[in-house]
């Protein structure tokens, strides 16, 4: 009985880990094709195991999962005479120039299958040669599990044979279902703490199987806008988007201080105090290197600063109206200046967070940067001082 039970759940191991692999494969694919095309679809046990449609890219995929890691494959193999029955029918019916098929497998092609010609890149040589190979092998075989597939491949046009040749990819010894998991966590690196990839990774692989099956159709598969992918991800970077950044960039003593920045000449423009300017300057520099090691470091994406920028030109607008508006009708350049001076001592000390994280150098250090880019002023009429009209 014991014996019994055993066999069956080996048995299942290889389809299980198979159909497992389709849906990892299926979102690390998914992944990589965001960025570039994220108005794609993705299709999911059809003709093919995995399929992508979209503007200028068609990509079929068939997928070959074996838990055997010495696994080699043929040129006389079932698996292969199959698919390219497959995508024989599929060339015939229609196919646009940017279409290609992806032969993925995590064992490894003999050396005498001529689809080892067809790895990534192939050159017209290699197409031609690939071809050659496999008329030789369908003309040559005696089996008869391949008899049929082996006729839709001989039976086609010589041009057919060349142009569906030309078009595949192969990959083999392809991470299979456990190194796959790693490969989606590199993809979404950059969404989340490196501590919490792993939990948002498993959150993510929940969300696309609840939407495979939940999207499923009798004998048609699943299809998935990869712009809902990309909301997703978008969502679980909100849920892991940690509370506080570190605040880690050093301060660094600086010898020049920039004269032709325009952040320094609005300075000058309402103060000639030293000090204020080498503080200006060192928050100014403090501040940039912060940001940019904290995008560099995928802590945190630059949407996020643009809206911080803008929450600080919000806050900017309406404390320099108010100060404007105190002033007589018709005021003296002194009068503007102390104005000037004002404002600019309330963007010295003024504390906005971002998260939960609170710096005096990061907030007036990004509104000096925002000064050198005349979005923000001192002096009420900085920007006719500087050549630019209100």
């Amino acid at each position: 009985m014991t014996g019994t039970g055993a066999k069956s759940s080996s048995s299942a191991v290889g389809p299980a880990a198979g159909y497992f692999y389709q849906l990892r494969y299926g979102l690390l694919k998914a992944l990589e094709v965001f960025p570039q095309h994220p108005t794609s679809i993705i299709s999911i046990e059809t003709l093919d195991d995995v399929s992508i449609e979209g503007e200028n890219l068609t990509i079929d995929s068939q997928l070959k999962h074996s838990v055997d890691s010495d696994k080699t494959i043929s040129k006389f193999s079932p698996a292969i005479w199959r698919t390219l029955a497959i995508w024989m029918a599929r060339l015939r019916s229609g196919i646009d120039e940017y279409h290609e098929f992806h032969f993925i497998t995590t064992g490894k092609v003999d050396d005498d299958n001529p689809l080892r010609l067809l790895r990534p890149d192939p050159d017209d040589a290699a197409v031609n040669a690939a071809l050659q190979g496999l008329e030789i092998a369908a003309q040559s075989s005696s089996s008869v599990a391949t008899a049929k597939d082996r006729a839709v491949f001989l039976a086609a046009a010589e041009g057919e044979r060349f142009s569906l040749v030309r078009r595949i990819r192969l990959a083999d010894t392809s991470p299979n279902l456990e190194v796959i998991g790693s490969e989606i966590e590199h993809k979404i690196r950059y969404a989340c703490e490196a501590g919490q990839v792993s939990s948002f990774r498993e959150d993510l692989e929940g969300w696309w199987i609840g939407r495979v099956f939940s999207n499923w159709i009798a004998d048609e598969g699943a299809q998935i806008e990869l712009e809902e992918l990309g909301t997703q991800v978008s969502f679980l970077k909100e849920r892991y988007k940690p509370s506080e950044l570190p605040l880690d960039a050093p301060e660094e003593d600086c010898e020049d201080l920039m004269e032709d920045s325009v952040f320094i000449r609005q300075i000058r423009a309402v103060t000639d105090s030293e000090r204020r300017l080498r503080n200006a300057q060192k928050a100014f520099l403090r501040a940039k290197v912060q940001r940019s090691k904290w995008v560099r470091e995928h802590r945190i994406d630059p949407t996020e600063l643009e809206s911080f920028d803008a929450g600080l030109k919000d806050r900017w607008e309406a404390y320099h109206a108010g100060e404007c508006d105190s002033l007589s009708s018709d005021p003296t350049p002194d009068e503007m200046i102390a104005t000037g001076r004002t404002v600019l001592r309330w963007a010295e000390t003024s504390e906005v967070p971002i998260r939960a994280t609170r710096s005096v150098y990061l907030t007036s250090g990004s509104y000096h940067a925002l000064a050198d880019g005349l979005e923000v002023g001192w002096h009420p009429q900085f920007s006719n001082l500087f050549g630019f009209e209100e």
